[in-house]
């Protein structure tokens, strides 16, 4: 995952606005780091429910493997957006791709 501010360097098929909640922030006001992979995870079930047309309550799949990189944090008044895209579709795998940017910047 990246973050980039008012640009998208992947071709993404898929866009996901995720609202900055107040419990999401730690004491210095940024979101705190393990609520990222929260963000990727509300964006990957929108792309299950609204582009493949699964209901929530039937996704069942493991998340093997997370590798987030950390290049700014988020603060309250940013307005996350994740981009997802699938990298690779395999026979009982799928390998997704996420870029997250900021719509605004205070």
């Amino acid at each position: 995952m990246r973050i980039r501010e008012r640009q998208h360097t992947m071709s993404t098929e898929f866009t996901h606005e995720v609202p900055v909640r107040f419990r999401d922030l730690d004491p210095l006001n940024h979101v705190n780091h393990a609520v990222y992979a929260s963000y990727l995870e509300a964006a990957r079930t929108a792309y299950i429910e609204e582009v493949l047309g699964v209901p929530e309550e039937e996704i069942a799949f493991v998340v093997a493997t997370l590798e987030i990189a950390y290049e700014r944090p988020i603060t309250y008044d940013d307005e996350p957006v994740v981009a997802l895209s699938v990298a690779d579709l395999g026979d009982s795998s799928c390998t997704m791709e996420y870029e997250l940017s900021l719509i605004h910047i205070s």
